[in-house]
């Protein structure tokens, strides 16, 4: 997982501190089973982005998908072809996207 890692100044020198980002994907799933209503549309979608990008930060690449399309479910609804055009989003994400917009619309027929 991409991360930073940190050198801060203690009373004995620098200490290396762990990951920032480790655990992140759990805190944001953890708060989603508390409570979808408690994320922002880019952290829901940076989640699920994490279900098929392995080891990598989301987040920017949420921001960017939301801020290019307008809105999460604009970014569902999107092509695959236009989808797969940025970097960091494969095929196999792009179907993930897609899939979850379709399985969304079976419940509205």
């Amino acid at each position: 997982m991409c991360g930073t890692i940190l050198l801060y100044l203690s009373k004995r020198g620098y200490v290396l501190d762990k990951n920032i980002h480790e655990g992140h994907r759990k805190r944001l799933r953890s708060k989603y089973i508390k409570g979808k209503e408690l994320l922002n549309d880019h952290e829901i979608l940076e989640l699920l982005l994490g279900y098929s990008i392995a080891r990598k930060d989301t987040n920017p690449l949420a921001h960017e998908l939301i801020n290019k399309f307008g809105s999460l479910q604009k970014v569902l609804n999107a092509d695959l072809e236009l989808l797969k055009s940025f970097n960091g989003v494969s095929e196999n994400t792009a179907c993930l996207l897609s899939l979850v917009n379709h399985l969304s619309n079976l419940n509205q027929t």
